[in-house]
């Protein structure tokens, strides 16, 4: 059940269940952190939905339909919303309509959160195995080509800090800088 509440009160303002909305044939869990912009909450499901809340009034605008549970946190920039499905596909999609802008299929599966720094989106995979460090690749927010990426950072959202990018490994902390031109 997803629930918004008043932060000052604590009060009820609506709550949504998603019982029977996925074609009736299953019913999911909101199991990431919701993104809240352009008046709307998003929110992956483990129904596969991705779902775009009316904030006012918890009307759902729009669902999107992954190929498996949704379990990263949405990322939200410029009139996008960035979501992964398990199975590694990740997407954008229209912040207002719901529709996929673009859509790729990581090597391999994905619990992560897209990370939005500049014109970039990160996004991290689980690897081959137990035993693999996973990858973070960047694609370009807007085209979703593929920039740039790396071998390590099995569960990572990168963060930026301090000109840096942070990525946590699977046994390393790593503090990247920008490349500079030769």
């Amino acid at each position: 059940v997803m629930y918004s509440v008043e932060a000052a009160t604590g009060k009820l303002v609506w709550r949504h269940a998603t019982h029977g909305l996925a074609s009736g044939f299953s019913s999911g869990n909101f199991y990431s952190t919701p993104a809240v912009a352009y008046g709307r909450v998003y929110i992956g499901n483990t129904d596969g939905k991705v779902y775009a809340f009316e904030e006012g009034d918890g009307q759902i605008a729009w669902t999107y339909t992954m190929p498996y549970w949704a379990y990263g946190s949405p990322g939200v920039w410029n009139g996008r919303v960035y979501a992964t499905s398990y199975d590694g596909t990740f997407a954008a999609l229209s912040a207002r309509t719901g529709q996929l802008l673009w859509r790729h299929k990581l090597p391999y599966k994905t619990t992560a959160s897209p990370t939005i720094i500049g014109r970039l989106v990160y996004v991290g995979d689980l690897g081959a195995g137990p035993g693999d460090h996973g990858h973070v690749t960047a694609f370009d927010a807007v085209s979703g080509q593929r920039r740039w990426f790396f071998n390590d950072g099995k569960y990572s959202t990168v963060i930026a800090a301090d000109g840096r990018l942070i990525v946590a490994g699977v046994s390393h902390l790593y503090a990247l800088l920008p490349r500079t031109a030769p």
